[in-house]
């Protein structure tokens, strides 16, 4: 098999052409991307963030709740009938 080979004075002057493009950056035009949201993502988006808010608001009610529990884990207190956890068990 025998490759063909190219004479060392076109070799270099193929590099130096393709070195200068890359150094010359006004001599490669560069694309521009862009990216544009619709208007329903961005209501979709606005319409998230203000649910996403509302849900980690702190709850009063359950916030107390685990108030009283916490007291009443620490004061020894807290019971949860034996039948209750067997029927919850057996309910899977």
């Amino acid at each position: 098999m025998r490759i063909n080979s190219i004479p060392p004075k076109e070799l270099y002057g193929a590099y130096m052409c393709t070195r200068n493009v890359q150094l010359n950056p006004q001599a490669v035009k560069l694309g521009v991307d862009n990216a544009e949201i619709s208007p329903s993502a961005k209501t979709f988006s606005a319409t998230l963030k203000t649910v996403k808010k509302e849900l980690l608001k702190p709850d009063e009610a359950r916030s107390e709740r685990l108030k009283q529990l916490k007291s009443q884990i620490e004061q020894q207190t807290y019971f949860v009938p034996a039948d209750k956890i067997a029927e919850k068990m057996l309910d899977l």
